[in-house]
């Protein structure tokens, strides 16, 4: 007995399912012999017992395939996730990259934009590496012999004169630039026309000697290539004098110069093979507002 009590127990929730089961079977069973016309009242009450008899027994069944629907769908939006995490990590790299191609294809339309004569040749080329040091500043770039470079090439960017070129390779040169302690290039003051010789110490900044005492110099003042001497064109832009007394010897004064070139940050650059010296006297007209607002 006590056996049947704890059985009746443990399965008294399915007996009682059963049940209800059963009696709604007996009773949709009434229903289906029905005839219209006969027992009327009974029929109702047969329909009033056996809806909520249905609710109760289907409720479990609608919710389980709600609960799988459900299931189905979260499963298909963990797949979308993932596709779509792996399509973003395709297209990052390709972002960059994009960046990348807009700020180079600005750079190269900035050499474009540079105003050479007719009858210089010029090629672009990239920096790939930086041989500067306490006693040098000099940049290597990516065209040697094999693509027509020679020696004492001038390099220059949108900016104005970088350097020149100073050692030759097959696909490689070597680029001393106006920082270097070896560089000299003969200039003037755009404004006055005194003339002066650009040198470099190895620093940031650029000296400004040769000139004379009684040159009426102002700060700002835009140095340019003179065109005599080394092969440099004339008008290229050097720099802008920042100081006006940095010493100097007898008849002359040295001024200190800041480039115009940011020597830190060049990625492209252009390489002018100047013709012979003898028909180089037109000066080029340099706009400096082409390389600043381009």
């Amino acid at each position: 007995m006590v056996e049947l009590l704890a059985l009746l127990k443990q399965f008294r929730n399915s007996m009682v399912a059963a049940l209800m089961l059963a009696v709604a079977l007996v009773l949709l069973l009434s229903l289906r012999f029905y005839e219209p016309g006969q027992h009327k009242l009974i029929s109702d009450r047969v329909l009033d017992v056996v809806g909520p008899i249905q609710k109760v027994i289907l409720s479990p069944i609608a919710g389980y395939r709600h609960i799988q629907t459900r299931i189905s769908e979260l499963k298909q939006l963990d797949l979308d996730n993932q596709l779509m995490k792996a399509e973003l990590r395709k297209l990052r790299p390709l972002g960059s990259r994009l960046k990348e191609l807009k700020l180079e294809n600005a750079r190269l339309m900035k050499l474009l934009n540079i105003p050479y004569r007719p009858d210089y040749q010029s090629m672009s080329a990239r920096v790939i590496g930086d041989s500067s040091s306490v006693f040098a500043r000099s940049l290597l770039i990516n065209v040697g012999r094999a693509e027509g470079v020679f020696p004492n090439a001038i390099v220059i960017v949108p900016e104005g004169l970088l350097g020149r070129v100073v050692r030759v390779g097959t696909h490689t040169s070597l680029v001393l630039t106006l920082l270097d302690l070896n560089s000299r290039v003969p200039v003037l003051v755009q404004r006055t026309r005194d003339r002066g010789l650009a040198t470099g110490f190895n620093g940031r900044k650029l000296h400004l000697e040769f000139v004379a005492k009684e040159a009426e110099i102002k700060l700002d003042d835009l140095i340019v290539t003179s065109g005599t001497g080394d092969g440099f064109p004339k008008g290229l832009v050097v720099g802008r004098v920042e100081n006006l007394s940095n010493g100097g010897n007898g008849l002359f004064r040295k001024l200190t110069v800041m480039p115009v070139v940011d020597f830190d940050h060049v990625e492209d650059v252009a390489i002018l093979m100047v013709p012979s010296r003898e028909d180089d006297i037109e000066e080029i007209e340099w706009d400096i507002s082409t390389a600043e607002n381009p």
